[in-house]
Parts: structure tokens; sequence; C-alpha cells
């Protein structure tokens, strides 16, 4: 398991609608290239113990998760 990036924060808004704000000036550097050219990133949104002080309820990290082994 890789260390823990964490880049944004989101709550709840109107109709379960989950809002989340990310800083995409700390993302880049997170980002991959495919083979088709265009630019991925592995994100989770993690649900938070309790609110913070603006009442945001999950946090967004960036996955770094590796695979040691190739797939067949």
């Amino acid at each position: 398991m890789g260390e823990n990036i964490y880049i944004g924060r989101g709550k709840y808004g109107m109709y379960d609608i989950l809002k989340i704000n990310i800083c995409i000036s700390d993302l880049e550097k997170y980002t991959v290239t495919a083979k088709n050219g265009k630019k991925y990133i592995d994100l989770d949104i993690v649900k938070t113990r309790q609110p913070d002080n603006n009442g945001n309820t999950h946090s967004v990290k960036i996955n770094t998760w590796k695979a040691n082994n190739k797939v067949c």
C-alpha cells in the first residue's frame, strides 16, 4: 500500500450528490499517460470519521497502489 496523498475534500449537497473540491495543481504530477495518449489518475473518495469544521464528510486521495505481478 502506498502513501496517502490527499488532494481534496467533499460533502453531500442537494439530492445526495457528493460535491468534491480537488486541487488541480497538486494532482498534475500524479497523472499517467495511457497508450491512447490521454492522461488519467486513480482517485479514492473516502468517508471521514466525522465532519471537519467546514462540514466536509469525505476526503479525496490519490490511489498510489501498483501491482507487483503482471496479470495474464
